[in-house]
């Protein structure tokens, strides 16, 4: 196991000293599992919370099974309780906290919106989607578009 922390910190430096090298702002996350501190216990990772800004916990309330071709639920099925176990997981961490919605292929308009609703709720001006896929509905494409407080803001994935 202390392999494995030696390896994190010295991985983790790496990218902290390039940063900082650069002499400019530099904004470092980490994202993994909604519950991945829970999920992973032995995975080292006090020297990737310690040099990360902000944590990005992955709340997905649905994702896309390939073996059986179809969405399935995942964190009970809904956006209010993936964020809560998202929450749960990263929050005493003690880092700024910004859910992660997946996977949008899978998603509804009306999920779109609880989402955007609890990242307002929790006074945040971000919010990550992620899609494995590009076939996303154009309905859910607005809908991401219309949480943006600028109106003329683009809804594309990245």
């Amino acid at each position: 196991m202390r392999r494995f922390e030696s390896l994190a910190e010295y991985y983790t430096g790496t990218i902290k000293k390039a940063a900082t090298k650069k002499g400019r702002p530099f904004v470092l996350g980490l994202t993994s599992h909604a519950r991945g501190f829970s999920n992973y216990p032995k995975i080292p990772w006090g020297p990737f919370v310690e040099v990360s800004n902000i944590l990005l916990p992955q709340t997905y309330w649905r994702y896309y099974d390939d073996k059986t071709r179809a969405c399935k639920d995942e964190n009970q099925g809904s956006p209010d309780s993936a964020v809560r176990i998202g929450y749960t997981d990263y929050g005493p961490k003690g880092k700024p906290v910004i859910p992660v919605a997946g996977e949008i292929r899978c998603a509804t308009v009306q999920e779109i919106a609880a989402f955007g609703k609890i990242l307002a709720d929790k006074d945040l001006i971000d919010g990550h989607f992620y899609v494995n896929n590009s076939n996303v509905s154009p309905d859910v494409l607005q809908a991401i578009k219309a949480l943006s407080p600028k109106s003329d803001a683009p809804a594309s994935i990245v």
